[in-house]
């Protein structure tokens, strides 16, 4: 039966401006009361994630699991858990489970585009990912990260691992397709990151319930990270990690 993870607590902001709104209202008689929209703490759930023990990577080539799987987001589980890089390939993320009820999701770095001139030189280091990239990745890069097990901080240890790859050029925070260039030269960019981080909390959230969550990244995911501080089950007992490279950490 796989466990749930119910939606954030409001942000300090969003209380302070419906305590306003309160005030505003209580000084004029005649006023309308005015309903404040927006995000309520439950994100809608997708379907829950199921690893296969036959699936396990063997990401170093000796023959032997090593933790991870790859989960592909392919729009198979349906529609709305679809994800995509930038040249419109789909893509997934990795996981790795713990032994607790912790939970760490890590979004990868990579920097980013916004032009043709800067799409075309590779700015955005991947525009393509898949599991074949994650093997490279967890193979010559993630025995330096904090997505390391034996890296992780005692209180840490038996987490849950998550993560979430980068190919979107967008910081991990677009959802728009983009047409760069002219007639003769021209590159499409989808960039996803935003879409694609809404859909893999629409499966997270049907397959984990965190007592700890830890957000952190590297570099452009160190901006990808931040942006999804609010996202969390209340009750859930959040750390933000600071990233040590280019980017903010959260």
């Amino acid at each position: 039966m796989p466990r749930r993870l119910e939606g954030s607590a409001l942000k300090t902001s969003h209380f302070a401006a419906a305590s306003l709104a309160v005030l505003l209202t209580a000084c004029s008689p005649e006023s309308t009361p005015v309903t404040k929209k927006g995000y309520t703490g439950k994100p809608p759930l997708g379907t829950p994630i199921t690893l296969d023990p036959a699936a396990e990577l063997d990401v170093d080539g000796d023959g032997a699991g090593d933790g991870w799987w790859w989960v592909d987001f392919d729009g198979s589980t349906g529609a709305e858990e679809t994800a995509v890089c930038g040249d419109g390939s789909t893509t997934g993320l990795a996981i790795s489970p713990g032994t607790t009820d912790d939970l760490l999701i890590f979004f990868d770095g990579g920097g980013a585009c916004w032009s043709y001139e800067t799409c075309a030189l590779g700015t955005a280091v991947d525009r393509a990912y898949g599991v074949e990239t994650f093997r490279v990745e967890a193979r010559d890069f993630i025995p330096c990260s904090l997505t390391h097990r034996e890296l992780l901080p005692p209180t840490l240890a038996g987490a849950t691992v998550v993560f979430v790859p980068y190919c979107t050029g967008d910081v991990h925070g677009g959802d728009h397709v983009k047409e760069y260039g002219n007639a003769v030269f021209h590159e499409t960019w989808h960039h996803a990151g935003h879409a694609n981080v809404r859909a893999y909390l629409r499966r997270l959230a049907a397959t984990l319930t965190p007592r700890k969550l830890v957000v952190a990244g590297s570099s452009a995911g160190g901006f990808g990270a931040l942006r999804r501080t609010q996202h969390r089950a209340p009750g859930t007992a959040h750390h933000p990690v600071p990233d040590q490279s280019s980017g903010p950490g959260a």
